[in-house]
């Protein structure tokens, strides 16, 4: 039994001894190497240069990636070393360098794999040669850095841009010195306007010509009130055709309707709390200016107008008119806490009031009805079933409550104010 027991003794020592041999060394969790660049990488996070700090940490990675520290510094500069690469890569695409672009977001796309936006700006890039291929021409460095859809903006404001504005008239002279005719049919009278500005003078074909023939006499006017006193004195319509070119035809309802120049333009109210005021705001604009085309946009509370020059400058000075804040009311109120002894000198101070009662200093007065038989303060019996809360008037002097207010006692627990719109 005893030497059953010294040759198990024996075999294990054995066993563990070679097992001990067998072992591999121990991994040491950090090296120098790896210490020494996650150093690197604290140090440029700091800084704010986060594409150091991420290679840095990848760097340290590599020497331990077992290691904690490493990995945590890893997965915290990964997103924003991809976005700042991302941004730089946008910048090229903008500047037209499309294949620096794609090689900078694919690199962003391998710093942070989790990054859609990385994925998609590859996709956009790539799409963009591809159809910079297919056109076989050679663009220019701004119209490659666009995107399609900031080519289809671009395209978009061009077409606004190329609607043209209602001409503006630029004479050679504005101004009118002294223009006298007697008994000229009106051809004549424009005709001559026209030379002396420097314009020219287009007539309607089928105008129809006054029977009468006018007399004018003009002097020291500019050329837009020298128009506008012959249209007034032959019952003419005239508009720009371009800078130095009128059109001249008779004033009616449908010769304005054919060539009047309409505008659109478009008003927001800032004041409105609803959108029945919006509605009646419209109504009322609609009535005075008699302008059609009047259109309300309620989640915007926008108003939009379409008419001529002077209904929507008539609209626009009525709904500034309209368009006011509502009068409000703001009362301050103060919460003030103070000692019961306090309170009571005060009423003693509150009931100096005459015809009045004090209670905690507070002062209540009694003022009889207009025309009632008492008088100041008094009150008959009879008079006391028609009371009411407009007949009580509580009086707090400013100097008492100054005083309160100046009290080391007293302490102001509250201010808050209570604002009423009507």
């Amino acid at each position: 039994m005893i030497g059953f027991n010294r040759l198990t003794v024996g075999q294990t020592l054995a066993c563990l001894l070679v097992l001990t041999l067998l072992a591999p060394p121990p991994v040491q969790a950090k090296t120098r190497k790896g210490d020494k660049f996650y150093a690197a990488g604290k140090k440029a996070e700091n800084a704010g240069d986060w594409e150091t700090a991420f290679e840095a940490y990848e760097n340290a990675l590599r020497e331990d990636p077992a290691e904690g520290n490493y990995q945590i510094g890893h997965r915290r500069t990964r997103f924003e070393a991809g976005a700042r690469r991302i941004d730089r890569a946008q910048k090229l695409r903008a500047a037209g360098k499309l294949e620096e672009a794609l090689t900078e977001f694919e690199r962003a796309f391998l710093t942070d794999p989790s990054s859609a936006i990385a994925i998609q700006e590859i996709k956009r890039t790539k799409a963009m040669l591809d159809a910079e291929r297919r056109k076989g021409t050679k663009l220019g460095p701004e119209e490659r850095g666009l995107t399609p859809v900031e080519s289809a903006r671009r395209e978009s404001e061009e077409k606004i841009g190329r609607i043209q504005a209602a001409p503006e008239l630029k004479p050679l002279s504005r101004q009118v010195t002294s223009l006298k005719m007697n008994n000229q049919n009106v051809r004549v009278l424009y005709e001559t306007l026209g030379k002396l500005t420097g314009i020219n003078v287009v007539f309607d074909p089928e105008m129809q010509q006054p029977s009468k023939n006018f007399t004018v006499d003009l002097t020291n006017t500019t050329l837009e009130d020298a128009l506008e006193h012959l249209s007034t004195l032959t019952k003419m319509f005239w508009k720009p055709l371009s800078s130095n070119t009128i059109f001249i035809t008779n004033d009616n309802v449908t010769k304005r309707r054919d060539y009047e120049e309409n505008v659109v333009k478009v008003f927001y109210l800032q004041n409105i709390t609803s959108v029945q005021e919006l509605n009646e705001i419209s109504v009322a604009i609609r009535s005075v200016t008699e302008i059609r085309r009047l259109f309300t946009y309620n989640a915007q509370n926008a108003i939009l107008a379409r008419g001529t020059v002077d209904q929507v400058a008539l609209v626009e000075k009525l709904l500034q008119d309209l368009d006011k804040p509502k009068a409000e009311v703001l009362v301050d109120v103060i919460v003030i806490e103070t000692s019961r002894g306090r309170t009571r000198e005060l009423a003693s101070a509150l009931s100096t009031t005459t015809g009045s009662s004090t209670t905690n200093g507070i002062s209540v007065g009694v003022t009889p009805a207009l025309g009632s038989a008492g008088t100041g303060n008094t009150l008959r019996l009879t008079e006391l079933t028609s009371l009411s809360a407009g007949d009580f008037a509580i009086n707090l002097p400013s100097a008492i409550l100054r005083a309160v207010m100046s009290d080391s006692n007293a302490k102001v627990r509250q201010t808050p104010q209570v604002r009423a719109a009507d």
